[in-house]
């Protein structure tokens, strides 16, 4: 009722009281000059309070990439974001494979299936020597490999003939396989010389953006039957264990043919390609050999008789296509008679 009648109550402190109060209100000496003023009362009764300041809260910004938070992207920014990698890799390969010429060949084909392009001679089960061959390799994809060199700058040829007639530089020209095998285009590029390479040397050169050195990708040059163990060898190393030898080779079987005499022609020896006929008036053995030297025949079991007796009389060695298999993989010559298998009337078991 009094607070009706006379208003608000005032409120009496004792000197103690008030004392203390002014002793938690005594400005901090540390506190700079500009903090805000105590604001005056005119009641003297009550304890001078300070004035609350106003604090305004800064405005937060909105989050972006650079702050930690990841920007929402659209489908369409991921599509552009997509294609401009995708420009820049292509950027990176172009050109890497200018001057160079391929050759394709893998150690094995899927059953039922045949790659395009692949030649009958290539392939066929009867002339084609298969030796320690690895597993077909799944990853090992032609027509996708194709369209890489492609993309790249470089040129894919069907032959090994091809290759070194398209190839400014036979440096430049090289044969890409899964493994070590024997094909035709493998024994080929023995025979000439070309460096035989794992076909990851393209897809890891390209994945890096440049060309890298191809003697980390070598392949063995094949298994052998002397030694039965895989020979290896260097991008540095050039071989041609023929060159310069007299070969003449023959058979009725037109496969047998086909498949060799490619081989034969790139090895660097000189290819002969019949017997020396009979002359008018008898000359020795001895004159005859030295007018028509000849150092091995390479023949099968189909082997023509005539060139079979000529070749005795004249006690020129005969042997198999699997000598001069060895002798590719070997990297040298090798004696007429170091393996069963390089008689020329040698029957698989």
């Amino acid at each position: 009722m009094d607070n009706i009648v006379d208003g608000k109550r005032s409120i009496h402190l004792t000197p103690e009281k008030k004392e203390q109060a002014r002793r938690r209100l005594k400005p901090d000496p540390h506190l700079e000059s500009s903090d805000t003023p105590v604001a005056a009362s005119s009641d003297s009764d009550y304890p001078q309070l300070p004035s609350t300041p106003l604090f305004k809260t800064p405005k937060r910004k909105r989050a972006t990439p650079a702050s930690g938070r990841k920007a929402i992207s659209t489908p369409r920014a991921k599509g552009s974001e997509k294609k401009k990698e995708m420009e820049m890799e292509k950027r990176k390969v172009c050109g890497l494979l200018n001057g160079y010429v391929f050759v394709l060949t893998r150690s094995k084909v899927r059953e039922g299936r045949r790659e395009k392009g692949e030649e009958n001679s290539d392939d066929s089960s009867e002339n084609r020597v298969e030796f320690s061959l690895l597993k077909d390799s799944e990853d090992f994809k032609k027509e996708q490999l194709e369209a890489d060199i492609k993309e790249a700058g470089g040129t894919v040829k069907e032959s090994i003939s091809d290759a070194l007639e398209t190839a400014g530089d036979p440096a430049k020209v090289y044969l890409l396989s899964d493994s070590h095998c024997g094909t035709g285009k493998y024994i080929q590029a023995l025979a000439a010389s070309i460096p035989c390479i794992s076909h990851t040397w393209i897809s890891k050169s390209i994945q890096r953006g440049r060309l890298l050195h191809p003697k980390d990708f070598v392949l063995p040059r094949g298994f052998s039957t002397t030694l039965r163990e895989l020979v290896e060898t260097s991008i540095e190393e050039e071989s041609q264990p023929l060159r310069d030898l007299r070969i003449l080779l023959a058979s009725k079987d037109s496969h047998f043919l086909d498949f060799w005499q490619p081989v034969i022609g790139m090895s660097g020896c000189q290819q002969l390609f019949r017997l020396p006929k009979l002359r008018g008036r008898p000359i020795s053995r001895a004159e005859e050999a030295e007018a028509y030297a000849m150092d091995v025949v390479v023949t099968d079991r189909m082997c023509p008789p005539s060139v079979l007796s000529r070749a005795n009389a004249l006690n020129v060695p005969i042997v198999s296509s699997f000598w001069v298999l060895e002798c590719l993989i070997m990297g040298e010559p090798v004696p007429f008679d170091a393996h069963p298998s390089f008689a020329w009337d040698y029957k698989p078991q």
